[in-house]
């Protein structure tokens, strides 16, 4: 069954794998272990989403900031500040 529309549903998931380990949350309804996602409402426009893909953890660390200003950049209002990772030291 679709969950927005009977012929139409966006749907994403997203595996965050870290030293062969995979994240999964609790799925609140199903009660199964399932990777994080979502779905998008008919009203929510899919190209004003940010995609966040990389490989190694600096390419990670490098992603984000870049999403980060790219989410502050698009609401000013709100007096976000910029990403801090390039300034925070990584534990050895």
């Amino acid at each position: 069954m679709s969950h927005i529309h009977e012929k139409i549903d966006f749907t994403v998931d997203v595996f965050v794998v870290h030293e062969n380990k995979v994240l999964l949350r609790m799925h609140d309804k199903y009660h199964l272990w399932l990777a994080p996602g979502g779905h998008i409402e008919l009203h929510e426009d899919p190209n004003g989403l940010i995609s966040v893909v990389g490989g190694k953890f600096t390419t990670f660390r490098r992603i984000a900031e870049q999403v980060v200003d790219r989410i502050a950049g698009r609401f000013p209002e709100k007096k976000l500040t910029p990403c801090r990772t390039a300034q925070t030291a990584l534990d050895s």
